[in-house]
């Protein structure tokens, strides 16, 4: 099993020297309604990362999966959208073990070694990294025509455009690409969350596809329907399990 032990005492440390970060998880934990402490949002996320690199070199977790006839109906080119949620590199993992290839999206780290170091280990997951540029658009539908499942985090806008959408009590402004990556290729999104039950213990939930119209032509009405039911399943998941939510930034609400 992971060190859950060192990740817990790192968190503390992350805790206590990260004041910004501390002050907006309190703010989004006290807008979700939770009364988890903002330190538990910190815990989880070292213990994302633990959990992360302990693959492939300890035995695996321990997962079920609820919903697993959602990913047979929406085949295996299908747009797996997730969030910062639980750990969704170990969900990666996951849905490419339900078998055929699987690509992901993923942020490039102002560290090359650091950038290097998690590329390495999605790679001998079996996992194909698309890397976040102005070519990844592109590289994204190349993907969706070759029957590639593609995974994509949901609730960060890091690039590229953005829909603003009901979020909570107020509102958030939401990532387009998967809705018009959906429109454009007719390719259903299924949401999907690796959520922790416990140390070395999971569920992926898996949720029922957002299928697109094949008369739906790529319209700002359409994309923001889109995104607005993604909007949906995310902010689901999250109001259940907010110490899980892995977002250091406080929630834009107007």
């Amino acid at each position: 099993m992971p060190a859950y032990g060192l990740a817990s005492f790192l968190a503390r440390v992350h805790w206590f020297l990260a004041g910004p970060q501390r002050k907006a998880v309190t703010a989004n934990l006290k807008t979700l309604n939770s009364n988890q402490s903002a330190y538990t949002v910190f815990q989880h996320f070292a213990w994302y990362l633990i959990e992360f690199f302990a693959l492939g070199h300890q035995s695996d977790p321990e997962i079920t999966v609820q919903g697993q006839q959602h990913l047979a109906e929406a085949g295996v080119g299908a747009i797996i959208l997730t969030a910062h949620l639980g750990n969704w590199e170990l969900g990666a993992h996951v849905i490419k073990q339900q078998g055929g290839p699987v690509d992901v999206v993923a942020l490039k780290h102002a560290s090359a070694k650091l950038n290097r170091l998690f590329d390495e280990q999605r790679e001998a997951l079996g996992l194909n990294v698309i890397t976040l540029s102005p070519r990844s658009g592109r590289e994204s539908l190349k993907s969706l025509k070759r029957s590639h499942r593609l995974g994509i985090l949901g609730d960060k806008v890091y690039q590229g455009q953005s829909v603003t959408v009901p979020w909570f009590s107020g509102t958030r402004a939401l990532p387009s690409g998967p809705a018009f990556l959906s429109l454009r290729t007719k390719t259903p999104i299924v949401p999907a969350f690796l959520i922790r039950l416990g140390k070395g213990r999971f569920c992926l939930y898996v949720e029922k596809p957002i299928v697109p119209e094949t008369s739906t032509a790529v319209s700002d009405d359409a994309v923001k329907l889109t995104v607005m039911a993604y909007a949906k399943a995310m902010s689901s998941y999250i109001q259940r399990f907010p110490e899980q939510w892995l977002v250091f930034e406080q929630m834009q609400r107007k």
